[in-house]
């Protein structure tokens, strides 16, 4: 089941283990896995808060990742805190479509930055950290549009870069069953229309209505216009619908798992 399967990039009991070979240097370790941990767990809480609750899956999932980790009731504890700072770190009037990243997380993307000399370990780290945020987001198929937002802000605001999280969603689409296109396909649409994952609605209606404004074959009917300006009109305007038509789907509410915690 996707869910348990946490080593597509490496077994994170191997990555974080004391006895991991990385780690056993004769001076201290040059990448402290604790910080990685910690904004793993965090952003877990901030994904899983994204819509205002936290389901049985995303408890289910934290318990999988601390289970795979072997943590003891005092690395429970702390896990547990991490995921409730960053469940916490929304905004308290419950917006979670502001566009803004709690500060926490650019302290710990800088946390996680300093002395990066052991690259090796260092790539495993963040793919690991990254491909968990990603399945949080993914715990019930394609992500509500508020939780894809806020896993693509928080992923940014964690110095990685947008190759990579799609990478990294379509593997996880394709686990799932679904359409590993798709992340690829929703990036290139929001990049056609001009707008981003936590443009509202009405401004998506907008900016597709300036650009097919802009694009319309009726715009190039004339005769001064030749054969090939009037087609790539057409496609421009059939390329602006697909994406739209797209975007839109994916921002009309979507069915979420059962709460488990409103707070």
């Amino acid at each position: 089941m996707w869910l348990s399967n946490f080593n597509l990039f490496g077994t994170l009991k191997t990555i974080f283990s004391s006895k991991n070979p990385f780690l056993n240097h004769s001076t201290t370790p040059k990448v402290p896995p604790c910080a990685y941990q910690q904004y793993t767990f965090t952003a877990l809480g901030y994904i899983a808060k994204a819509q205002g609750h936290i389901s049985q899956s995303h408890i289910k999932h934290v318990e999988t990742l601390m289970k795979t980790l072997s943590f003891g009731t005092k690395d429970r504890k702390t896990a547990i805190r991490w995921f409730n700072e960053g469940k916490n770190a929304h905004r308290a009037d419950g917006n979670n479509e502001s566009g803004e990243v709690p500060f926490v997380f650019y302290v710990l993307a800088l946390k996680c930055d300093e002395n990066r000399q052991d690259i090796e370990l260092t790539t495993l780290l963040r793919k690991m950290c990254l491909e968990c945020i990603c399945q949080c987001a993914w715990i019930f198929g394609l992500p509500a549009a508020a939780t894809h937002a806020a896993l693509h802000r928080l992923a940014h605001t964690l110095a990685f870069s947008q190759t990579e999280i799609t990478h990294t969603e379509s593997i996880i689409a394709e686990r799932q069953g679904l359409d590993p296109a798709w992340p690829q396909l929703f990036q290139a649409a929001i990049e056609l229309l001009d707008i981003t994952r936590d443009t509202p609605i009405e401004e998506v209606k907008l900016a597709y209505r300036r650009l097919i404004s802009k694009h319309h074959p009726d715009k190039f009917a004339s005769k001064q216009h030749d054969l090939a300006t009037k087609k790539r009109a057409e496609e421009n305007t059939r390329k602006l619908t697909d994406a739209y038509e797209l975007v839109t789907a994916h921002l009309a509410p979507q069915a979420t798992g059962p709460k488990a915690n409103s707070s």
